[in-house]
């Protein structure tokens, strides 16, 4: 309903992350509208995307999706991991533009 009349995206990014990493991350930026938020409300937020992203995947094979673990990546506090996915959406940005 909401995509009607929106163009297809050409890539994805999917930052993903547990709810102890979320709750963290919350924690540390201190914004108070965030801390405010139910750790239900989060797992079930991440459930749905999990879900959402499937179902999308499924329907549209043609438009990568690049998942990016939080819980392994922190591209706030490491440059490296920020590099790291540049690199990887560079790599798709590439790809698709050849097809």
């Amino acid at each position: 309903i909401l995509t009607d009349g929106l163009p297809q995206p050409n890539m994805i990014i999917y930052l993903h992350a547990s709810l102890e990493t979320l709750l963290t991350r919350i924690h540390q930026r201190g914004r108070d509208f965030e801390k405010r938020m139910d750790p239900v409300y989060l797992q079930q937020l991440a459930a749905d995307y999990e879900e959402a992203f499937a179902l999308f995947e499924q329907a549209n094979p043609h438009i990568p999706v690049l998942r990016f673990n939080g819980d392994l990546l922190d591209f706030v506090q490491r440059e490296e991991d920020l590099h790291y996915i540049f690199e990887r959406v560079k790599t798709v940005v590439k790809g698709v533009s050849q097809r």
